[in-house]
């Protein structure tokens, strides 16, 4: 019977062995037992045939292109930018508005705000 385990133990070792179908076989090493699928399940069996052979085919993580690192690159060098101007640029559209000491004492749209 063919189970799912947390434990890692002497029983749960398996080989590869390449098959003469093209494939290879699953093995388990303890049990000469040949992992197979029938298109539902997974099973055991104690024979070699082409029930058990599996095609393994590797994913592999997608590879980022040059236009896309120059991309990245810019909207780190942007990101960075922006975070270091954005106090001075707030600042400066407080101030000319008005809401300076000076821009207060002279009447200035800050003032009017304030006092209605």
């Amino acid at each position: 019977k063919l189970k799912a385990s947390h434990e890692l133990n002497r029983e749960a070792l398996w080989q590869l062995e390449y098959s003469p179908n093209g494939g290879i076989f699953i093995i388990s090493r303890n049990h000469d037992w040949h992992l197979s699928c029938d298109g539902q399940r997974l099973d055991i069996s104690p024979s070699k045939g082409i029930g058990q052979t599996w095609i393994l085919e590797p994913i592999m993580p997608s590879t980022i292109s040059k236009d896309q690192k120059s991309m990245y690159k810019k909207i780190g060098i942007a990101t960075v930018a922006l975070s270091v101007a954005m106090p001075y640029a707030i600042m400066g559209i407080i101030s000319s508005m008005g809401f300076t000491a000076g821009g207060i004492s002279a009447g200035s749209v800050a003032a009017g705000m304030m006092s209605a």
